[in-house]
């Protein structure tokens, strides 16, 4: 069932797991202050998902899972892809240490309590307000940005959601658009003007098929990306190559 809406111009910011709970995301508090400095007239809500996801599972286990790149990304995988579930949880099993707590756990249990924190979280918001959703992605952060995005889309079909971080920086991704048809924008490079300028367009017509081109913003319709990034870092590269190994575990 689809939910009503009360839209105004507020926008969220939401960085999912598995970032390491006791670090705040650097990117969402600098997009959050370009933001306001641009547009005072708004509100920009930023919310550290994972924390919730941490408090509500465990410290101890969130810790562990979030320190090993397919350990984490298999969790949410498993959720978005029930499918595949064998396979998926074979991959989860190599990573896993004999004696941890992931071991004791077993990938259905953890699955079990990350959807019960995770469904909380999408719940506790009114996702019917904002003008957009953006959701910052980077390493260990695919899965579960596009589990909340299928859950969050599926109640409300009308809210714009935007994604973009390190894994979009200067990648292609018109193949993104139609495995994942949840999401309305990619935000490509460094986020801070392009995100401003698009909130900037929305604000004046909420309407994506009349939004100009803007450079570092993909959309389905618009697939040519102008890379906003000079080079590509190490964090960049390593992130690129996660998303790559995920797009072959699906």
């Amino acid at each position: 069932m689809t939910a009503t809406y009360n839209k105004t111009n507020d926008v969220a910011l939401i960085s999912t797991p598995w970032p390491l709970y006791s670090r705040p995301s650097i990117q969402l508090g600098a997009i959050k202050a370009y933001l306001q400095s641009k547009h005072p007239d708004i509100e920009v809500h930023s919310d550290h998902a994972y924390l919730k996801i941490a408090a509500g599972i465990g410290y101890q286990l969130y810790h562990e899972i979030s320190e090993r790149t397919w350990l984490a990304e298999a969790v949410y995988a498993a959720l978005l892809f029930p499918q595949r579930f064998e396979k998926i949880e074979r991959v989860f099993n190599r990573q896993v240490s004999p004696g941890s707590i992931i071991k004791k756990t077993g990938l259905k249990k953890i699955m079990s309590v990350v959807k019960k924190a995770t469904d909380a979280f999408i719940s506790q918001r009114n996702w019917g307000n904002y003008l957009l959703a953006g959701f910052s992605v980077s390493l260990c952060q695919m899965t579960s940005a596009l589990y909340v995005i299928k859950r969050v889309k599926q109640k409300f079909p009308e809210l714009i959601i935007v994604i973009g971080g390190s894994t979009f920086s200067g990648s292609t991704t018109p193949d993104f658009f139609k495995l994942f048809t949840e999401i309305d924008v990619v935000v490509n490079g460094e986020g801070e003007l392009p995100f401003s300028q698009l909130v900037g367009c929305l604000k004046a017509s909420p309407v994506l098929s009349e939004l100009p081109r803007i450079r570092g913003i993909v959309t389905a319709r618009t697939t040519n990306i102008d890379d906003a990034s000079n080079g590509i870092s190490a964090d960049e590269k390593s992130d690129r190559a996660s998303a790559a190994g995920l797009r072959r575990l699906f």
